[in-house]
């Protein structure tokens, strides 16, 4: 009688989103092109996702294993299939368990740059993101709130400027956020050199943005804007 496998012992569980499965394969295969050899790739995959592997749902010594077992891997195929195998651990869990997913990815693999502000690397990209800043509003008041956002995200802006310069790997910083795509939020983000790129599919907003809503409970719109490395620089660091 055959051994269970990992797929038919889930029989009746929540299924990986076919989506974030796409999406998954398709980051591999950057990792593969963008890396010349499989030390490198594994190095950056673990970069990438490490923290998680703190996490309590899944066993991050399992999984960092399955990878490491993948670095003699030279064939590209191969080594999209193993990996995309060695992580499905982590995508159960974003199936099985999406709140205390999202929450642990955020505070796994996002830093900090104010009360506001902070960032995540994705190889070449830096992604910015900003909190919720109701409170903010509440305390200091609309007018004086919105004075104290700008002021804050401009300070972010510039101490992401330092890393950046550090990094030079860095090609592109990106937004992603219900702000990007409402007229107020776009204009000033524009102001500040971001470039609009459009709304994000309705697929990779269900995927990553499930939980923007607006005041009625409707889904709010997300768009993403960018800002290319010499631009942010120029706009952003030491003078």
């Amino acid at each position: 009688m055959p051994e269970p496998t990992f797929e038919n012992s889930r029989a009746g569980k929540a299924e990986i989103d076919p989506v974030l499965l796409a999406e998954s394969r398709k980051n591999i295969e950057s990792y593969f092109d963008k890396n010349n050899t499989g030390r490198k790739r594994i190095d950056a995959i673990l970069d990438r996702i490490g923290p998680m592997l703190k996490s309590e749902f899944i066993d991050g010594e399992q999984i960092k294993a399955s990878l490491e077992a993948c670095v003699d891997v030279a064939d590209k195929n191969e080594f999209v299939e193993r990996v995309l195998e060695a992580l499905k651990p982590i995508l159960y869990f974003h199936a099985e368990r999406p709140e205390d997913f999202q929450r642990e990815a955020v505070e796994a693999t996002n830093l900090p740059l104010n009360e506001i502000l902070y960032y995540g690397v994705d190889q070449d990209i830096i992604h910015i993101h900003l909190k919720s800043v109701a409170e903010l509003l509440k305390e200091h008041g609309k007018r004086d709130g919105i004075t104290r956002v700008e002021e804050l995200l401009e300070d972010g802006l510039r101490k992401l400027a330092i890393v950046i310069g550090k990094n030079e790997d860095i090609k592109k910083v990106t937004a992603k956020s219900w702000l990007c795509a409402s007229k107020s939020g776009r204009r000033w983000l524009e102001e500040l050199g971001f470039v609009w790129d459009g709304l994000i599919s309705k697929e990779e907003r269900e995927l990553h943005f499930k939980d923007a809503v607006n005041a009625k409970g409707e889904p709010e719109k997300v768009a993403e804007m960018h800002m290319d490395r010499d631009e942010f620089l120029r706009k952003y660091g030491d003078k």
